[in-house]
């Protein structure tokens, strides 16, 4: 799907890309740029408008050097082509001022996709078969292999004449002397041996015979010098640089491998000689700019691989090579940091990748302008999706009803026996109902789609094509889902869009807030609450109902880091929820059931965390049941006094459990996050009752105990020394308590004498 600006739309990227590219027109050659996206931010897309940017420039470059001198520019094409081999056989080039300060510069852009060539053993190697058949493509089989046959030698030299050109000279002739002479003479002696036949006699016998024998002489030895470069050139059009590189990649012996990174740098410079050497020819600057995308989807060891070939292979300053890195940079740098490739080399991936790159260039978030552009040729391109199914629904309709017609014409029942005999008019009125039917529900799907990018939902939606293609099939279907079982059912287009791109965008949030929403809905259902609380309950906002877990969900954050990451912008997340879409319980449970692009995998995950599949105490059983942890953290310290209430324990002891939790104000997030020892102290409870009242208010497991503390920062605070233990400590932990700091210096000063020894 093509997914390119017109002309007549100025937006954000096209500035930028027009930056970058006049940035790559003026730059030196043997340059890596780094243009760094996120995954799936379009980076093809924008590949494509600096390419555009750049052709652009190149053309308007070339029209005024053409316009300024009389020499025009020129390509190896039909006549020209003729006259290049000319020049590489008789001439050689020489490097003017007029040439050094040239404007006009001709890119070859070579794309390069690292994924199609993840599979080899050698993925720098697809790197460099692809510059070399770019190359082979461009200008020519031919003029490569004369050059590579006869020219390999060739070094330009700089001169401040403005002669371009001069002959090539044997012992002080031109070669096309040399080549005219001996034309000539192969002429005369076809002539002489025409007339007085081929040489048989005594040289001395006859002055013609030793003519005629000098001449063949002479021939002779120049047939083999070009017979030999006839041969070369053969050679190197049958097996091209590509195929040499393919068969020292083939050869297994070690000192075949030692002499291989060699021989490809030495390819690698015949290329660059031969590109200033059409240079020269074309009367223009020459540029190969590598395109490398999609390497952040390959192996760590890949890529360090490609990155290396680019600071070895492509390190020379005369290189004529400008290499483009569309990549992801968090990526690459976690993968580098992860390669063993590149082991001891690239400890840190962001310094490594500053030391490839030497001109970096992010990419700006998308603009509005941009990305109801880009939605808007999503949707226009999802047509098919909505056109097919009415054809396809149309086409079945128009098959049953001329069924019925037939049946009717001939006497015989309906398709189904069981329905009654209709009229034709009875079906004909059944058929426009059906039509209307169908154009309603096409009108309702292309209204939820371009809500998309007509309202304020693309917002919402981050800057990645893959998402906006995702959340554009996302709502299609379940729309259609929607109208194919709720067909009587009010649909809100705009909600439904709206709905789709809150679960694409926030999977995580949303899988916690529906498993939140749907444990305490069987909660009220197992406590036997009024209809009227149940209803109140489901008018409730989901942000509300966010609100209310956070405390719990803060509990398990670290469970869950990974699922966050799935997440957009939490800021954005309470604007859509308070003010866009403020979503109520009950919206939430009448889309779910028609939700696909949700993974019901998060929210098992969210369902395990919070306990729900452990088993419980009986509803018959007297025992009291241990408190869940989501109920003990919206407790108050009145709550905590009325459950301890029903825990085993004597009556004064009870009382004056109960004054303590008062007094010092116990409620629920104080006994979830304050640590065993500290509420221990501060309700002086026996042995047996501390046992029992943790049984029944369980705290956070995972909570930093002190000597885990003091275990993990043992070496640090030795370092720091024994003055500043106390500090460093308190920096550890959130949960020391001053009874307990002299035990905590007893083991940092057993801990530092363990580190000593």
């Amino acid at each position: 799907m093509s997914m390119e600006l017109s002309s007549d739309i100025k937006t954000e990227d096209d500035i930028y890309c027009s930056c970058l590219a006049k940035a790559l027109y003026y730059v030196d050659t043997s340059t890596t740029v780094g243009l760094y996206a996120p995954w799936g931010s379009r980076i093809n897309v924008l590949l494509k408008k600096v390419e555009k940017h750049i052709t652009v420039k190149a053309e308007r470059k070339e029209e005024e050097a053409n316009k300024e001198s009389t020499n025009k520019t020129r390509r190896a094409t039909g006549k020209n082509l003729l006259l290049l081999l000319l020049y590489m056989v008789f001439y050689r080039p020489l490097l003017t001022d007029t040439q050094s300060q040239r404007q006009n510069a001709r890119f070859i852009f070579i794309p390069f996709s690292a994924w199609q060539y993840a599979g080899s053993d050698i993925l720098w190697a697809g790197l460099i078969t692809t510059i070399f058949d770019a190359i082979n493509h461009d200008f020519g089989a031919l003029p490569i292999s004369l050059y590579r046959a006869i020219l390999t030698k060739c070094k330009l030299t700089k001169t401040k004449e403005n002669k371009e050109w001069v002959t090539k000279k044997l012992c002080c002739l031109p070669y096309w002397f040399i080549a005219l002479f001996l034309l000539l003479l192969s002429i005369s002696l076809g002539i002489l041996i025409a007339v007085f036949g081929f040489p048989t006699g005594e040289i001395h016998e006859n002055a013609i015979t030793a003519v005629e024998s000098t001449g063949v002489a002479l021939i002779g030895i120049s047939s083999i010098q070009i017979l030999r470069n006839v041969v070369a050139i053969g050679k190197n059009l049958i097996i091209s640089q590509r195929g040499k590189l393919e068969q020292m990649m083939n050869k297994t012996s070690i000192s075949s491998k030692l002499g291989f990174m060699h021989d490809v740098k030495n390819e690698v410079k015949v290329i660059t000689n031969f590109i200033h050497y059409m240079e020269i020819f074309e009367r223009t600057k020459i540029r190969v700019v590598l395109q490398i995308t999609n390497l952040d989807k390959c192996a760590p060891h890949k890529i360090g691989e490609v990155l290396d070939a680019l600071n070895i292979l492509l390190s020379d300053r005369d290189a004529p090579f400008i290499s483009i890195l569309a990549v992801d940079p968090g990526i690459i740098a976690d993968c580098v940091e992860r390669s063993q490739y590149l082991a001891g080399m690239a400890d840190n991936g962001y310094a490594f990748l500053n030391r490839t790159v030497t001109l970096p260039f992010s990419m700006p978030q998308m603009d509005d302008k941009t990305k109801i552009h880009f939605l808007e040729k999503i949707v226009q391109n999802k047509d098919f999706l909505i056109d097919e199914d009415e054809y396809d629904e149309k086409e079945d309709k128009n098959c049953h009803t001329s069924e019925v017609i037939y049946n009717k014409i001939n006497g015989t029942v309906s398709i189904n026996d069981e329905e009654p005999q209709r009229s034709l008019l009875d079906n004909h009125a059944e058929k426009i109902q059906e039509y209307k039917s169908t154009d309603h529900c096409e009108t309702v799907i292309r209204q939820g789609c371009k809500c998309l990018y007509t309202t304020n939902i693309h917002k919402c939606i981050a800057d990645n094509v893959v998402q906006m293609k995702r959340i554009t099939n996302s709502v299609i279907i379940t729309l259609n889902l929607i109208l194919a079982k709720k067909k009587s059912a009010k649909i809100e287009p705009e909600k439904v869009a709206a709905w789709v791109v809150l679960v694409n965008q926030w999977p995580c949030r949303l899988s916690w807030i529906l498993q939140y929403i749907e444990d305490e809905q069987q909660k009220l259902e197992l406590t036997n609450e009024t209809r009227e609380k149940k209803d109140e309950y489901k008018r409730e906002s989901l942000l509300s109902i966010f609100e209310k877990s956070l405390d719990e969900l803060e509990v398990i954050k670290s469970d869950i880091e990974r699922l966050l990451e799935l997440d957009y912008d939490p800021e954005i997340f309470q604007t859509f929820l308070s003010k866009d879409f403020p979503f109520t319980v009950q919206e939430a449970n009448w889309y779910f059931k028609f939700t696909i692009n949700l993974d019901h995998s998060l929210k098992r995950h969210m369902e395990l965390l919070r306990g729900s599949n452990n088993i419980k105490y009986s509803r018959t059983s007297t025992k009291p049941a241990p408190i869940p942890l989501r109920e003990i953290i919206n407790m108050t310290a009145e709550d905590v006094c009325r459950k301890m209430a029903k825990l085993p324990y004597r009556k004064e002891h009870l009382e004056k459990y109960q004054a303590k939790i008062r007094q010092h104000n116990l409620h629920g997030q104080a006994l979830v996050y304050t640590h065993n020892s500290d509420i221990k102290a501060a309700l002086e409870m026996t042995l047996g009752d501390w046992t029992t009242f943790r049984i029944h208010f369980p705290a956070v497991e995972a909570l930093p105990r002190i000597s885990e503390n003091v275990t993990k920062h043992a070496r640090k605070v030795h370092a720091l020394g024994y003055q500043d233990s106390q500090e460093k400590l308190l920096k550890g932990s959130s949960y020391v308590s001053m009874d307990n700091l002299q035990d905590q210096n007893r083991n940092v000063h057993l801990s530092n004498m363990h580190v000593n020894k």
